[in-house]
């Protein structure tokens, strides 16, 4: 979308998205003032009059009432409403700063609300007009760069002073940067940082950007315009991982140094964390993305990417800022198993003879420890590189476990404890392990006729379907074998045509029995014939195999489903994994496509034929959900107007029993009308319950709150049966309230919430509540010795005080 016009009115979603795209433009350089509408569908204050008072110094845009729900949705917390206004500054920095975003309230009167604006326009003007006003210094000026304060040409590290503040925090709060920055600051009594920078700077090499402020007068400028999470002061460090903007801070830490001595262990804390952000960083080295258009181009060089600093020009000194731009692989949001698949390891140089070694734990963190027999320490493992080749494996199959009680580390797919490892002595207190990832044709030599086994499906259509039964790791190729559905259902009383894309998906864990295998000179070429397991073979499973000698196995599946391998003589004791037979009562239900996302659905039309196959069968069964659909609303009215008729009933039911109460008729004949609730409560009390019920249970003893009669009265006013009540408190009298479901018995509370304190008497006891009918309740307490209080009788709503 262009420039809104000024004084627009949005009329429909279509218009909204576009504005909503302009607004968060980096190269929007005008302010925009968006007016939100009262209740009765005017603004507060006419927008021509707005524009009247800011005077071309910003757009009006007027939002109307119908299109809030859209709004809050695109807009969040700063969507204006109820006549409010929001004022939005240039450019984007407002999508990660809410704050910059103006509210102006809709209580004020119309010359406060135009003041406001006014205000608050100048307050944006202001710093834009201060950044453009020409120096002072008639020299002419040169543009900054951090180049300029770079302290050694094979560091990242940079020396900020005053007038490179800007470029600085430009970096720091970049959303393209890829590796940590760490911030230097120094304390106002000393001339050097209590840190040992440049043992800092050789330690994290290219892992990270050092900023090291010069003097107090930067630190305070720092201090202004950097956000909480990312300052640095009195001689502290501060640690900002690369994704500190997308997660608004989290992961900062504020190293605090109290002197030279703590310098060292400050230095190993750092290098720790920068490895740490760097196995989790999603990105290629540094270069341009040439996909980037036009606009994220501008939107980038407006923000100071460090790598650009090393970056010289020979011939003209300036800076390559387009250099700055990393390519991106994928999106920063992935799974667990995506982000090991890109964690940045590099394999450790082995050297000395090979020994052996036992698995004794995996600690939290992901680090496994081994023990060389001989030995009694224990060695840490470094298995960053191995458990990457694995998660490429999966991502590439599809199959993404999520960690659980039992494998919460992706360690926990290739070492187990007491598995036996083999490797190289790395230092003192490591060891490297060796990568004999077990062959597929020696992993699956028991997969034969007859057996249950499990697999990851890689691909299905409506006829076909893969199924991984071994990942491809280092030199193994993936063992993946071709399912038919002719088959796949043979010998069953599913029907024949049935599309298998509502059941199955790529990634799922599933089991089938093999019907033959013939094997040839190569794993992969083996020929399988695999069908869907019978109704009584769904107990078992065979143990998926290890990608590690003696090791856990490579698909997590749920150890009370796995069948006993004698060979391997030891029990799975791991908890948790998934069931491969949950899909089977899915195969035998009438499914529809309407459950498959419409991305599968894509990837499972190979051809035009097979996309049109795919559109017809989806809109028949859409067709025929909507013809279930309006017989099930049809019997469903027909059911209501059945449970109204039985309702009326059962009110002349009660009716007529309370008509026909022989205690009706003694109304008004005592003194008093406690004198006449007691006798009727005893009188019906040998209506309600034979001699016996009432030998074991008498009734309790009673009395009446202060203001009991006076609401009686009020509810007699009503349409209240009198007949109605004496029953119910009746049954409280007899402790018969709780089971009596139609009584509803509860606990009054303070509020309306379900977690509000109890509402208690004068006397600590708690105040109940049960229906009489309708509306109206009866509200009692019970104390220690089961004697019992009535308080009142009100409607629901009347909340008893």
């Amino acid at each position: 979308m262009n420039e809104p016009e000024d004084g627009m009115i949005i009329r429909d979603t279509f218009e909204l998205s576009d504005f909503v795209n302009w607004l968060r433009r980096s190269t929007r350089d005008r302010i925009c003032i968006l007016v939100s509408e009262r209740k009765n569908g005017q603004p507060l204050i006419p927008i021509k009059h707005i524009r009247s008072a800011v005077n071309g110094r910003a757009l009006v845009v007027e939002l109307p009432n119908h299109l809030q729900s859209t709004s809050r949705t695109m807009l969040d917390t700063v969507n204006p409403y109820l006549g409010a206004s929001r004022i939005f500054p240039p450019g984007d920095s407002w999508c990660t700063d809410f704050t910059l975003v103006p509210f102006i309230q809709p209580q004020l009167t119309e010359d406060e609300y135009l003041r406001q604006i006014s205000d608050c326009i100048d307050a944006i003007e202001r710093p834009r007009v201060a950044r453009t006003e020409p120096a002072e210094d008639s020299s002419p000026s040169e543009e900054t760069s951090l180049a300029d304060v770079r302290v050694r040409e094979d560091m990242k590290w940079y020396l900020i002073d005053e007038t490179h503040v800007d470029e600085c925090v430009g970096s720091i709060l970049s959303m393209n940067r890829d590796i940590p920055v760490i911030l230097v600051s120094k304390s106002p009594w000393y001339s050097k940082p209590f840190i040992d920078v440049e043992a800092l700077a050789e330690a994290v090499g290219d892992g990270a950007i050092i900023f090291e402020i010069k003097d107090e007068a930067t630190s305070r400028l720092l201090y202004d315009k950097l956000p909480h999470w990312a300052r640095a002061y009195h001689g502290a460090v501060r640690f900002i991982p690369f994704d500190a903007m997308d997660a608004n801070g989290a992961g900062t830490k504020l190293c605090r140094i109290r002197g030279v001595a703590e310098s060292k262990q400050t230095v190993e804390e750092l290098v720790d964390r920068v490895n740490e952000d760097l196995s989790s960083s999603e990105y290629d080295s540094y270069g341009l993305d040439e996909s980037e258009t036009d606009e994220d181009s501008g939107k980038n060089r407006g923000v100071a990417n460090t790598e650009s600093v090393g970056t010289e020009d020979s011939d003209s000194g300036k800076t390559d800022s387009a250099s700055a731009v990393p390519k991106k692989k994928q999106e920063r949001s992935c799974g667990f198993w995506k982000q090991v698949a890109h964690t940045n390891a590099s394999a450790t140089k082995a050297t000395g003879d090979m020994v052996e070694a036992y698995v004794k734990m995996i600690l939290e963190g992901d680090v496994p420890y081994v023990q060389i027999p001989g030995e009694m320490k224990f060695r840490k493992v470094n298995v960053a590189g191995l458990t990457r080749e694995v998660a490429e494996a999966f991502v590439n199959a599809g199959y993404e476990p999520e960690p659980g009680e039992g494998r919460m580390y992706p360690s926990d797919w290739i070492l187990c404890a007491g598995q036996h490892v083999r490797g190289w002595l790395d230092g003192p207190d490591g060891f490297i392990l060796d990568a004999d990832w077990v062959a597929a044709q020696q992993a699956l030599r028991h997969y034969t006729s007859g057996k249950i086994v499990a697999g990851v499906v890689t691909f299905v259509c409506d006829d076909m379907f893969k199924l991984m039964l071994y990942p491809g790791i280092g030199d193994n190729p993936p063992v993946e074998v071709t399912i038919q559905r002719a088959d796949f259902l043979s010998g069953t009383h599913i029907a024949p045509d049935t599309d298998l894309r509502p059941v199955l998906h790529k990634g799922q864990a599933i089991a089938v029995k093999i019907i033959s295998r013939e094997r040839r000179d190569i794993l992969p070429d083996d020929e399988w014939l695999c069908a869907l397991p019978s109704q009584n073979e769904t107990e078992v499973v065979e143990e998926p195999p290890s990608l590690l000698p003696d090791g856990p196995s490579w698909l997590w599946i749920n150890p009370k489903l796995i069948a006993t391998i004698p060979h391997k003589g030891k029990e799975n004791k791991q908890s948790g994994g998934s069931n491969p037979f949950a899909y089977m009562p899915f195969m035998r239900s009438k499914q529809t496509l309407t459950a498959v996302p419409f991305k599968d659905l894509l990837e499972s039309t190979a051809t035009l034929a097979s996309a049109h196959e795919t559109m017809r069968t989806l809109y028949e069964q859409l067709a025929d959900s909507q013809q279930r659909n309006e017989k099930l609303e049809q019997e469903n009215k027909r059911l209501n107007g059945k449970n109204q008729k039985l309702r009326e009933q059962s009110k002349g039911a009660a009716k007529m029993l309370d008509d026909t109460n022989p205690i009706t008729s003694f109304e008004g004949h005592f003194d008093t009308l406690q004198e006449e609730l007691d006798w009727m409560i005893r009188a019906q009390s040998l209506l309600q319950f034979t001699t016996a019920e009432r030998a074991k249970r008498p009734l309790d003893d009673w009395s009446y709150g202060p203001n009991f009669f006076d609401s009686l009265r009020e509810c007699e006013h009503g349409n209240m049966s009198h007949a109605s009540l004496i029953r119910t408190m009746v049954f409280v009298l007899m402790g018969n309230e709780a089971t009596q479901k139609g009584l509803q018995q509860h606990r009054l509370r303070e509020g309306r919430g379900g977690d509000d304190a109890d509402r208690l008497d004068e006397e600590g006891n708690v105040i109940y509540r049960v229906t009489v009918h309708g509306q109206y309740r009866l509200h009692y307490t019970r104390d220690a010795v089961n004697h019992v209080k009535f308080l009142s009788v009100n409607t629901h709503d009347e909340l008893l005080r």
